[in-house]
């Protein structure tokens, strides 16, 4: 395994476990473990990379949307997490 392997399976590590805990300098982690594999892409495979994490956010950000519309009125009001149950 090369060092932009262990880096890329340690950067998932992290942002499963920072999904689930408060891990404290989680984000510069996951940004400096970004920057190590973004450096190991060839070059022929920047677009494919780039359009790959666009079509990511877009289906993250449509599947948040429909998950938000089928809540009840109540929910949605905490500013600390949109879709928390109004207390």
């Amino acid at each position: 395994m090369t060092i932009y392997k262990i880096v890329g399976l340690l950067g998932v590590l992290l942002a499963i476990v920072a999904a689930f805990v408060n891990v404290p300098y989680a984000e510069p982690l996951l940004a400096v473990a970004g920057v190590v594999v973004g450096l190991s892409v060839a070059g022929e495979h920047h677009v494919r990379v780039i359009v790959s994490a666009l079509a990511l956010h877009t289906v993250a950000s449509t599947a948040y949307r429909e998950r938000a519309a089928r809540l009840p009125p109540s929910w949605g009001t905490s500013a600390r997490w949109p879709l928390a149950p109004r207390c």
